[in-house]
């Protein structure tokens, strides 16, 4: 059984576990009962070409950040996080957004200077923040984990409807996001 830590509003959740454990799934329904304005990004797949792009959920603007080449390897693109994910993070910082999502984060932004400095900076500096991290290791995630007050929950087949409905729970009872205590142990 997986624990969700005391959490204090307001809170800063990273969701990790493995592909298909729910944890981007989570994230959505959680984005669209909460009904705010939208500030942040998401990665999301891609059929034309084949690979991964982000989406700034403030303007709807998008970019590359991963392709598969011939061989069915994942190559980065760096230019994708250093246009579109920096500029995310910078609405969300001019929107004074009460709500910052980052989903998600993991490997392909590793030649990311810029961006990886942003989101270390998000991270510090916004209250309130809803995100996925990969379950993986890399100095960039590293650095993330060490981040005083983050919360960081491994979801899985087994609790992802807990956890959903415990977030939604601490969401609904910290009304605008000012509560002081909700136990959330699974």
């Amino acid at each position: 059984m997986t624990r969700i830590p005391s959490l204090k509003a307001p809170i800063k959740l990273l969701l990790t576990g493995e592909r298909g454990a729910g944890k981007s799934t989570i994230v959505r329904k959680l984005r669209e009962k909460l009904q705010l304005p939208p500030a942040g990004f998401l990665t999301l797949p891609t059929q034309s070409p084949r690979g991964f792009e982000i989406v700034d959920l403030a303007c709807g603007g998008r970019a590359p950040i991963g392709i598969f080449n011939p061989a069915g390897e994942l190559e980065p693109c760096a230019s994708g996080f250093e246009s579109v994910g920096f500029q995310a993070l910078e609405n969300a910082r001019h929107l004074k957004a009460k709500l910052l999502i980052m989903d998600e984060l993991g490997f392909l932004e590793l030649g990311a200077p810029g961006f990886k400095a942003s989101v270390l900076r998000a991270l510090g500096d916004f209250p309130l923040i809803l995100g996925v991290i990969k379950l993986r290791d890399n100095p960039f995630l590293r650095e993330i984990k060490q981040i005083c007050g983050l919360e960081i929950v491994e979801i899985n087949p087994g609790n992802r409807e807990e956890v959903l409905s415990r977030l939604q729970e601490y969401f609904r009872v910290s009304n605008n996001y000012g509560a002081d205590n909700l136990k959330l142990n699974i």
